[in-house]
């Protein structure tokens, strides 16, 4: 085997080695990345589920003082509840007063679209809906009260979304430059290793 034949041998079995190890790093990377991305998501998740879980329970407390009307306020919501909660009052499949509080605690109407949305839930467990609009996605429960009168309460889940996507983000870019400096040191120990052939 000539000279030239063996450089290129050597070459040749050293990429192979080099991609080998690049390709298996990147594969555990991706696996600890969306383990990492989707833990964190569903511990939120929890958490905004039981935030949800007082937030229709202060409704309930607070629906004998609303009446069954529409006020200058959006139904359901009270001064307990946060900015961006959606505290709705439903009777005969209509909502009563279709008004929320936005994130800056100012009063707005929802669309015809999302009251279509929302009056198409009847679950006593958290679903997420994508609302549209300045709302984006929600996470949403309903109930029904001994009387008839149904409510639905909501939080938004900007700021889960937010989150997870910060932690994507994070992991992407510290994941692309460990691959980086992965592939230098590995071209640099298998060079050496292979040296002797």
């Amino acid at each position: 085997m000539t000279t030239g034949t063996t450089r290129r041998a050597s070459w040749s079995l050293r990429h192979r080695l080099v991609l080998g190890i690049v390709a298996l790093l990147t594969l555990i990377s991706i696996v600890i990345g969306i383990a990492s991305v989707l833990t964190l998501r569903q511990s939120l998740l929890q958490r905004l589920d039981a935030q949800l879980s007082a937030a229709m329970e202060r409704s309930q407390t607070f629906l004998p003082q609303l009446g069954i009307g529409p006020t200058d306020n959006p139904p359901g919501t009270g001064n307990a509840q946060s900015a961006g909660t959606l505290g709705l009052i439903v009777r005969d499949g209509e909502i009563l007063g279709p008004r929320y509080l936005d994130e800056a605690a100012n009063i707005r109407s929802l669309t015809a679209r999302q009251q279509r949305v929302l009056l198409r839930i009847d679950s006593s467990e958290p679903v997420t809906v994508q609302l549209g609009g300045d709302l984006g996605a929600y996470r949403v429960v309903t109930a029904e009260t001994n009387s008839g009168i149904g409510l639905i309460v909501g939080l938004p889940m900007h700021d889960v979304n937010a989150t997870t996507g910060q932690l994507l983000l994070i992991i992407l870019v510290i994941t692309a430059i460990g691959i980086a400096v992965a592939a230098i040191a590995a071209t640099f120990v298998v060079r050496l290793a292979l040296r002797p052939l």
